[in-house]
């Protein structure tokens, strides 16, 4: 039986002892996405659906510390294990949030970022060797996608669960939950103005980029 949805709080880090402690698991699963790939989504529905927290940081109270699964970007690709939720975003969206978020820009700082994101995709989409449970899931395709989730951490699926996390856990949800955090959320009031602009001066740059493998094609199709 689920608890009623927790109450939005002060989100909540888990200590150095925690976090190391669940590494050493041999169950331990990692939700792995490259930044600005919509994980924070991810996670808070996950939290509100199963009332259990994430690591590194819980978005939500939770009575236990049975905790989900702990969030990896992989950055420098140097990141392995053997359970792992793969969470993938629309190449130009994910490139125009990164430059935002290192405020940066031009057309040279525009490849640099759309070939790490292809780096980081062939790598958890194509070449990786090493994990025994994988579960793939595109940004776009949420809140549906959450069921696929919720199997691989073997939790229970209940619909009425999901259809009132996908009422509360909304986009806005997330952004009203981290306004005050330029590092998930832009208060820059020209955001959406200026990411059609960046499709239309940069979309064509970036898919030649991170798309250069043909084998990534049918993930963005």
């Amino acid at each position: 039986m689920f608890s009623r949805l927790r109450e939005p709080g002060p989100s909540r880090l888990a200590s150095k002892r925690a976090i190391n402690a669940y590494r050493r698991r041999s169950d331990a699963v990692y939700l792995v996405s490259f930044p600005r790939t919509g994980s924070h989504w991810l996670r808070m529905m996950c939290e509100q659906y199963a009332q259990r927290p994430t690591l590194v940081r819980a978005f939500y109270p939770h009575d236990n510390t049975d905790y989900l699964f702990m969030h990896i970007h992989d950055v420098d690709l140097d990141f392995s294990a053997s359970n792992v939720i793969y969470l993938y975003r629309d190449p130009v969206e994910t490139v125009y949030s990164m430059l935002k978020y290192a405020q940066a820009s031009g057309d040279d700082q525009v490849r640099l970022w759309s070939d790490r994101y292809a780096s980081h995709l062939r790598k958890w989409l194509l070449q990786e060797d090493f994990t025994h449970r994988k579960a793939v899931v595109r940004y776009e395709d949420l809140p549906a996608a959450l069921h696929v989730v919720v199997e691989f951490l073997h939790v229970d699926w209940d619909p009425s669960r999901f259809e009132s996390v996908k009422a509360e856990v909304t986009r806005g949800h997330v952004s009203e939950r981290t306004v005050h955090d330029p590092q998930v959320v832009s208060s820059d009031p020209d955001y959406e103005l200026q990411r059609s602009t960046f499709r239309q001066e940069y979309s064509d740059l970036v898919l030649e980029v991170v798309l250069s493998d043909d084998r990534l094609r049918p993930y963005f199709a």
